[in-house]
């Protein structure tokens, strides 16, 4: 089919003109093709296209979909049947579709022709079949499945109980904190974090139970007084009638008690206490030691992950306007399928980065507020994002 078969009122006439134009000029073609007959170089286009459907992403057989549906509304069961086992060659598919391709409208017919030009290129290229990449979406969404399935567990719930989860960016404002300076921050969490609380009352305690010892070893003076009553008959004997009686005992005094010799043991009472008091201040030293440690390191891990943010919401940008350029210059005919679909997969790495570092900052953010004895349910639930 070297000449235009389309109706001047179609828009696939001129979408038509332009890929005649393209396989006419393209040079890998025609060094392949044994004639330079235009017929024989749209045939041998016919023949590199259906080889080279196989090739294409997804994404870019979606976008002729609904051209291709129209198609199939058309055919009867045996002629669909044929055409699904591939039992008509270019020509003969060409024949069968060509009512409907002429009544395609301008965005079908650039997309139908788009694809042929994507698959000729990707036969030219040597590019291999999408197998690998379709088997690894279909691992990745049983992977997202079953971590799915486990949130439900974790929280409770049936692994099959519907679980939605926002996209990486959303509910992300400028956060405001973790601000301050680290020497700050040390401070704080030296003050305020729960093991150096426990380890200052295990100091109290040790500080208390010391002075308790050494007071048991000292002089000990006290006021002292009783009172007590008796109102128990008396009798002279047993046997002999009882007489009411009635006794009252007092009496104030001051006491004082001198330890004079304890075989050395309140020495050493006091010194096992003093030893005590010592490990339990060492231990709050090393107490603060380790949370300005903690503290510090998280803050740098923090900070790394603030600025991995910035570098791949950059990069991202930087990675969309390029798809967007490799797009456009794919679909006005100066472009090669290979350059877009490199585009498309640094596109799509960008957004992966720019997960995963959302991912870490997340992580980082929360482990310093757990670092610094801040982290509680509100952190977990409120989500910032760093400035940009």
């Amino acid at each position: 089919m070297s000449e235009n078969p389309y109706s001047l009122s179609s828009p696939m006439r001129r979408e038509y003109d332009e890929f005649r134009k393209w396989v006419l000029g393209n040079k890998k073609l025609v060094a392949l093709s044994p004639s330079k007959n235009p017929g024989d170089l749209l045939s041998l286009s016919g023949t590199l296209e259906a080889k080279g459907v196989s090739k294409l992403s997804t994404e870019l057989l979606e976008q002729r979909l609904s051209a291709v549906s129209k198609i199939l509304a058309t055919l009867d069961v045996h002629t669909c049947s044929t055409l699904i086992r591939g039992g008509f060659n270019l020509p003969e598919f060409t024949i069968q579709a060509f009512p409907v391709m002429n009544s395609f409208d301008e965005n079908e017919a650039k997309a139908w022709m788009q694809v042929n030009r994507a698959a000729i290129e990707a036969q030219l290229t040597g590019s291999p079949d999408i197998v690998l990449p379709t088997f690894n979406r279909a691992k990745a969404e049983g992977d997202l499945q079953a971590a799915l399935g486990t949130l439900a567990a974790d929280m409770f719930l049936s692994p099959d109980q519907p679980v939605t989860m926002p996209a990486a960016e959303d509910g992300v404002v400028p956060d405001q904190d973790f601000t301050a300076s680290i020497s700050s921050m040390i401070e704080e969490a030296q003050t305020i974090h729960p093991a150096i609380a426990a380890a200052r009352a295990k100091l109290d305690a040790a500080i208390a139970s010391e002075q308790q010892t050494r007071a048991e070893g000292l002089p000990n003076l006290s006021l002292i007084a009783k009172y007590s009553q008796n109102n128990q008959p008396a009798s002279l004997g047993l046997g002999q009638p009882e007489f009411a009686a009635t006794g009252r005992d007092w009496y104030v005094g001051v006491q004082l008690q001198i330890p004079l010799f304890e075989g050395l043991s309140r020495t050493y009472k006091v010194r096992e206490a003093q030893a005590q008091t010592e490990v339990q201040a060492d231990t709050l030293d090393e107490a603060r030691q380790q949370v300005g440690l903690d503290v510090w390191k998280s803050y740098q891990a923090l900070q790394t992950n603030i600025q991995s943010v910035g570098n791949t919401a950059t990069l991202k940008q930087l990675a969309q306007r390029s798809f967007e350029v490799a797009r456009r210059r794919y679909a006005a005919g100066v472009g090669s399928i290979l350059e877009l679909l490199t585009a498309q997969k640094a596109l799509s790495d960008a957004k992966q980065q720019r997960i995963q570092a959302l991912t870490d900052w997340r992580a980082a953010r929360l482990q310093l507020a757990a670092k610094m004895g801040r982290l509680n349910a509100g952190d977990l639930r409120t989500e910032h994002i760093p400035p940009q």
